[in-house]
């Protein structure tokens, strides 16, 4: 994602268009809207892979109602009547879905709910690049046979406008169930509606099918970022192996480590290195290995670590061993570029060196890997190590262009968005008025100034 779009979103009032770097770090007081922005991220990507209907009480995003999550100012303007989340997409996260040929051309998405009941319904949904665009407009009407309808009105069941250079038409729709709409809806346009046009140029027809191939492709993905929430699962002296759900809690991952290690010597191997390697820099602990205490895989089990000394259970060393853990494996298992990371806070009961050493992790991955990452922090150490192998220019670690500072700071009754770029140095360009004003108040004090 190249930006996030929102509009009238919790505590964000009228459009916001906010620009996303490969390495992200969202800062800012408590309460400032952190967590609503990476839950939007969320939200938008999985409207953009097919899910139409998307869950916005999904751990650990818990939005509540369509009164909780469209923007409140008070007074007469009292509730907005709805809130459009959206994207833009670059090249890079695009590909054309029956050749899979890489596009030269951003993307954007938009998507806009209003109130049914007291829950957010999708009304319009669309599609835009280079000039030329598709926009479906509906709303649910009555349940037939079990399955939600897609209607406009009841002689029009989907209204679908589109934009190119040389026309500007709007025709009505096939009605769609909505399970169905964003899986079918693509192959429905380029078959059916784009080949029936008369009044359109060659080239026009060619730009929209790319766009219409843009939602097949996207829709025919699976590859929702993963989501670490900032408190994660509470140790355990002992392990029952069961089904490894991913959870944003972190639960699954001794069950994943656990059958790597049974499984897959080599994987093991290789994952045990990459964690040992950090827990040595960070000074959290030196080895870490699975032992079972019975057969693999049926048997329960303990995950032990060495900090000094003989291994001792997970539960029996410092608390920022277990929560750093999740982190680790779900990043270190993914390492396929372009997949993206939404955490928060992690560096809860983390040492100042294991922060900064985390920094330094995540910025050598964003390099090797093309990995993706979208982080709330409240981390002096983590912000000012990424900014510090900058200015060194450390081998295999991003470029400052790269990374991209985004300081949320209220405003009476709205929260702003301030983009703060780095130099080449790493040092911060043009910060906005009231960045860091608490710590320079403090350190007044502390020098009696």
């Amino acid at each position: 994602m190249k930006k996030i779009i929102l509009e009238n979103f919790r505590c964000f009032h009228g459009k916001l268009e906010i620009p996303l770097a490969p390495l992200t770090l969202l800062i800012g007081e408590n309460s400032t809207g952190k967590s609503s922005f990476l839950a939007a991220i969320r939200l938008v990507w999985d409207m953009i892979i097919g899910q139409e209907e998307p869950d916005f009480n999904k751990i650990p995003f818990l939005l509540g109602s369509f009164d909780q999550i469209a923007n409140f100012r008070g007074g007469r303007a009292g509730r907005a009547k709805s809130f459009t989340l959206g994207s833009v997409l670059s090249d890079q996260d695009i590909e054309e879905g029956l050749t899979k040929k890489k596009q030269s051309r951003c993307a954007q998405f938009i998507f806009t709910f209003e109130q049914k009941g007291a829950s957010p319904q999708l009304t319009k949904y669309g599609i835009e690049s280079q000039g030329y665009s598709i926009l479906l407009e509906f709303f649910r009407d009555k349940t037939k046979n079990g399955n939600n309808i897609i209607e406009v009105k009841k002689s029009h069941p989907l209204k679908i406008t589109f934009k190119t250079p040389s026309c500007n038409e709007i025709i009505d729709g096939p009605t769609f169930h909505s399970s169905r709409l964003f899986s079918r809806f693509g192959s429905y346009f380029i078959n059916e509606i784009i080949s029936s046009l008369k009044n359109i140029k060659r080239d026009d027809k060619k730009k929209l099918e790319d766009l219409a191939r843009c939602i097949l492709y996207l829709g025919g993905s699976d590859e929702e970022p993963s989501t670490l929430a900032p408190t994660r699962t509470n140790p355990l002296r002992t392990y029952d192996p069961k089904q490894e759900l991913p959870k944003p809690t972190g639960e699954h991952i001794p069950m994943i480590l656990s059958r790597i290690k049974a499984t897959d010597k080599d994987s093991w191997i290789a994952l045990k290195k990459e964690l040992e390697e950090f827990g040595i820099k960070s000074g959290l602990f030196k080895h870490i290995d699975i032992r079972e205490l019975g057969e693999p895989l049926v048997d329960p089990f303990q995950v032990r670590v060495n900090v000094e000394g003989p291994p001792v259970n997970l539960i029996d060393v410092g608390y920022g061993v277990s929560q750093i853990l999740p982190i680790l494996v779900e990043v270190l298992l993914n390492k396929k570029r372009g997949r993206m990371f939404l955490l928060q806070q992690p560096e809860i009961h983390l040492h100042p060196k294991a922060q900064a050493e985390l920094g330094t992790l995540i910025g050598k991955l964003v390099k090797e890997f093309g990995l993706k990452f979208i982080i709330e922090t409240h981390s002096d150490y983590i912000l000012d190590r990424i900014r510090l192998e900058i200015r060194n220019k450390t081998k295999n670690f991003i470029d400052y262009k790269d990374f991209l500072i985004l300081y949320f700071q209220r405003e009476n009754s709205e929260v702003k968005i301030h983009s703060i770029k780095v130099d080449e140095n790493g040092n911060i360009i043009k910060p906005p008025k009231g960045y860091r004003k608490f710590f320079l108040e403090e350190d007044k004090k502390y020098f009696g100034l």
